[in-house]
């Protein structure tokens, strides 16, 4: 088994806010706090709470999500399901040797989202 299979095994066992539903769709459950805005997008890290040399991200178009969900900022929790569009790998070594992180960078896997179904959701009053 390859380092990025075990990598994404691991990934899924750790994070149980998020289960399978077909090979390219997914249910997420986040809180509105755990969205980030950055280049257009909507950036969902489940793992990024903590530290690790590996981060999952699942990324939205910021046009995509706020049509079907409204503004990030308002949402409390939700559940929704999604299909991956498409994934890529790739590692982030910080420009600073003053910096912390893992030998040889953060391992990062990007899942490029587009959302299916709202299966709950709850805004901040």
């Amino acid at each position: 088994m390859t380092n990025w299979m075990t990598l994404l095994i691991f990934t899924i066992l750790i994070n149980s806010s998020i289960s399978y539903t077909s090979e390219n769709e997914k249910v997420l459950q986040f809180n509105g706090n755990r969205l980030s805005e950055r280049k257009g997008n909507i950036i969902y890290c489940p793992n990024c709470n903590r530290k690790s040399a590996h981060y999952t991200h699942y990324i939205f178009s910021n046009s995509h999500f706020k049509k079907i969900l409204g503004d990030p900022k308002e949402i409390d929790s939700a559940k929704i399901r999604v299909k991956i569009i498409e994934t890529k790998y790739r590692t982030y070594k910080p420009k600073s040797q003053y910096e912390q992180s893992p030998q040889g960078g953060f391992r990062i896997i990007e899942h490029y989202c587009k959302i299916i179904k709202i299966i709950k959701i709850e805004k901040k009053d």
